[in-house]
């Protein structure tokens, strides 16, 4: 009985030190699977600008036909001010000649266009001269002596949101540049009766080109 139990005795010890060799066996086999993967690095944002301006295709600026017309302005990066266009005797007409630019970084693309409102008033409110400039609406929408046109890229976009060509819409970076042509133009086929007696100020409101980041551009 007593060998018994030390047999017993001896075989679970046996089991035992079997079993601890078996896990430690177990956990090396383990070890010797485990492996790490690292990433570092860093991250950098370039200097970039966004810069779309207004530009003059040539001094002065601008073309005239006839010889009582006349114009001024003067352009501060993407605003025209002080914009000033006399226009005297049937025939006279004045095209100012803009360039819009991308001189920054980045792609550009023109996505609308807020057209101008356009008002005109007379010398004296009494007498029929804005009528007869702008029209009986006063707009230059419905007759009148004066006509008025914007173009951008050769497109009529007086009346317009925007563009159809695609293409013409692009600014690339640092090199892209697009043709504006603001045209005002004293009609020549008019009556004598049709002629202001007094003078008559058409007044433009802002036109304003508003271009977005061209995510397309390679």
């Amino acid at each position: 009985m007593q060998q018994n139990n030390k047999e017993n005795r001896s075989f679970k010890i046996i089991t035992a030190i079997a079993l601890c060799v078996a896990v430690l066996c177990l956990s090396v086999a383990y070890a010797t699977l485990s492996a790490n993967l690292k990433i570092s690095g860093t991250a950098t944002v370039e200097k970039a600008s966004w810069d779309i301006q207004l530009e003059k295709v040539s001094e002065p600026g601008f073309t005239k036909t006839g010889t009582g017309a006349s114009a001024s302005y003067t352009i501060s990066k993407n605003v025209i001010s002080d914009l000033a266009v006399t226009l005297k005797y049937p025939g006279d007409s004045v095209t100012i000649n803009l360039n819009a630019v991308n001189k920054g970084d980045i792609p550009a693309v023109l996505d609308t266009i807020s057209n101008s409102t356009i008002s005109c008033t007379s010398a004296d409110d009494e007498d029929a001269s804005a009528e007869k400039v702008c029209g009986a609406s006063k707009d230059l929408k419905s007759g009148g002596s004066v006509e008025y046109k914007v173009t951008y890229a050769g497109e009529d976009v007086t009346s317009s949101s925007t563009i159809t060509s695609e293409a013409n819409k692009k600014l690339a970076a640092k090199t892209g540049k697009q043709p504006i042509t603001i045209t005002v133009k004293y009609k020549e086929d008019i009556q004598a009766t049709d002629l202001p007696a007094n003078p008559v100020t058409i007044t433009f409101g802002e036109m304003i080109f508003n271009y977005n980041q061209d995510t397309t551009a390679a």
